[in-house]
């Protein structure tokens, strides 16, 4: 099977991971965060990091030649459960019925300024 790793044009660069790996028709998200393509977090709180992670999602699934449709999975990690009417508003802008299967998990920290961190499977059937 063939791998690809995924270097999107316009997010914040990674270093130390790949931001997707497409491995025959699956690709796997990194956790992709609220920052810009300079790599700093966005101001305005958890509905600003939100949006900014999904259009980083929508700029790596579109350097692997998907798109958000193609998300089967999702798993989003959040400093605080509480905000999640902020996250499901941003999240019904990038994403359609039918929803993927979707997990979210509070944690205690992420990266400094960082509220939310979204990783995911996506499946292309072309």
């Amino acid at each position: 099977m063939t791998r690809e790793f995924i270097v999107p044009h316009g997010v914040h660069p990674a270093p130390t991971y790949s931001h997707a790996v497409k491995a025959g028709n699956v690709i796997y998200l990194a956790g992709h965060v609220g920052r810009n393509s300079n790599g700093e977090v966005v101001s305005g709180g958890m509905a600003a990091q939100t949006a900014q992670a999904f259009e980083n999602l929508k700029l790596t699934l579109e350097a692997a030649a998907a798109s958000l449709t193609d998300i089967v999975k999702l798993t989003i990690h959040v400093t605080d459960l509480g905000a999640m009417s902020d996250v499901r508003e941003a999240r019904s802008r990038f994403l359609k019925p039918p929803m993927p299967a979707s997990t979210a998990v509070e944690v205690a920290r992420l990266a400094p300024g960082v509220l939310i961190e979204i990783d995911g499977i996506a499946v292309v059937d072309r």
